[in-house]
């Protein structure tokens, strides 16, 4: 019979437990409150009323987001009526401990001391972007926390590769692209690549047959129902706010006279429908709320309004055909969503609310010390440049000349990090910082594994100098 042996990371993982249940004590009575508000406000989601009463119906015309997150907040508004906000509190209480061990079993997976990754790993679930994501109902949080813990299972399968992992990897990828829409079914394919340098071919291929093949079934869908087979019908919209709305509206109005844009182009996107009034002919109501209403019960404007298909394609073409043509206004709205991105994610007052007030000694002192940002000077932080090229180059070099397990996860890492990063630069131009928060912690995790490696390396070639000047 085998003898049982307790790990060595269970007392990190313990004290990990205790000293993230503290701190959480600790935030709430400096003031720190979860907050529902974007329940009633957030234009991604659909109107609450709708999700408590036609959750079913409503998810499947949802075809500005994914499907996942607001089916998740359906089912908690039945679930726990009146008393809502406890659920989600207690959900995303339970994602942050989640996201705190995981990331030290990440980092000591990686070889980093354990004393170093439990350090590491509190210091990063106290940061101020974690306290105020982790206090506001936004899929961006758990996604974060879902994309540490995938990185942790493509490092388990990479060691140990059995399908079991492999289908724990993939479900956890799968997740991701049905909550955010940023992630799409070639991202799932491309972050499983580097695996396969150690991880045979066909593990990879039973683990993830499943998940791929829900998403695949959504992209037919979708493809169907409303004419593209993408998580959301927002790709044009966004799209112009790179690469149409950079230019003025003088040289728009130009353009449309040219025959060169439609006269939408004319309207900010993700303007309400009255604004087209003109431009568009609006689509006739199917019967479904869904897609049929202008406005939802709190007042604010329904994208999920059929009409606004119609409107994202017509924005879409023009993209395809104005930003070859004048690629310099694309070129000038690219370099303004890359300054965006390395903002720091807590900046703007609107994004975390009243709680970022109750911690504004906590977020300067990290903004400074950690992102190198100064908002009023300059917000973008060269720390968090500067980490975030030495992870990039970093896991580009390992994941080019390295072979092995170590190597093939921090291929994947890289793969996350470089998809974000491309994508959320180059498709839109608005709130990059979040795209940013989402990966900032496999950054850490890619600088840390850089820095402990180069320590070891120069910490071996001492005595070697040493024996020499002795010899």
């Amino acid at each position: 019979m085998r003898k049982w042996t307790r790990s060595p990371d269970l007392p990190y993982l313990l004290a990990l437990a205790a000293l993230f249940a503290a701190s959480r004590v600790v935030f709430r009575l400096v003031g720190v409150r979860f907050s529902t508000d974007q329940l009633r406000i957030a234009i991604q989601y659909l109107d609450p009323e709708l999700l408590r009463h036609h959750l079913a119906q409503s998810v499947w015309y949802l075809h500005t987001q994914p499907p996942l997150y607001n089916l998740y907040l359906g089912s908690v508004l039945k679930l726990f009526p009146a008393h809502e906000g406890l659920g989600f509190h207690a959900v995303h209480l339970v994602l942050g401990l989640a996201f705190v061990l995981a990331l030290y079993l990440l980092l000591v997976g990686f070889s980093l001391p354990r004393p170093a990754g439990a350090a590491i790993a509190l210091l990063v679930s106290v940061s101020p972007a974690a306290i105020l994501y982790e206090n506001r109902l936004f899929y961006d949080y758990p996604v974060l926390v879902l994309l540490t813990l995938a990185a942790l299972a493509a490092q388990r399968l990479a060691r140990r590769p059995t399908v079991g992992w492999a289908l724990a990897l993939s479900s956890l990828l799968a997740v991701v692209v049905l909550v955010r829409s940023l992630y799409q079914l070639p991202f799932v394919v491309l972050a499983l690549l580097p695996l396969l340098r150690a991880v045979p071919a066909r593990v990879l291929a039973v683990g993830a047959a499943l998940p791929l093949a829900v998403l695949v079934a959504l992209a037919a869908k979708n493809t169907v129902l409303f004419g593209t087979p993408s998580t959301s019908s927002w790709l044009g919209e966004n799209l112009a706010r790179v690469g149409i709305y950079t230019a003025p509206l003088d040289r728009r109005r130009a353009y449309v006279a040219a025959g060169e844009l439609d006269p939408v182009e004319l309207i900010p996107p993700f303007a309400k429908l009255h604004a087209y009034n003109g431009a568009i002919r609006f689509a006739k109501p199917r019967g479904v709320p869904a897609v049929d209403r202008f406005l939802t019960s709190s007042g604010k404007v329904n994208l999920n309004q059929w009409t606004y298909l119609a409107i994202s394609r017509r924005r879409l073409h023009d993209d395809v055909h104005f930003i070859p043509s004048h690629p310099g206004w694309y070129a000038r709205g690219v370099k303004l969503a890359a300054e965006r991105f390395f903002w720091p994610p807590t900046y703007p007052p609107g994004i975390t609310g009243r709680n970022k007030f109750e911690i504004a000694r906590w977020e300067a002192l990290w903004e400074a010390g950690f992102y190198g940002s100064t908002p009023r000077a300059n917000r973008v932080g060269f720390l968090a440049l500067a980490a975030y090229l030495a992870a990039v180059g970093f896991g580009l070099v390992v994941l080019v000349r390295r072979r092995g397990p170590e190597a093939a996860a921090i291929g994947f890492v890289w793969v996350v990090l470089a998809w974000t990063l491309a994508v959320g630069v180059l498709t839109d131009l608005g709130e990059n910082y979040r795209s940013r928060l989402l990966v900032d912690p496999l950054v850490v995790v890619l600088v840390a594994v850089a820095a402990h490696r180069l320590f070891v390396v120069v910490r071996a070639s001492v005595p070697r100098r040493n024996a020499e000047v002795l010899a």
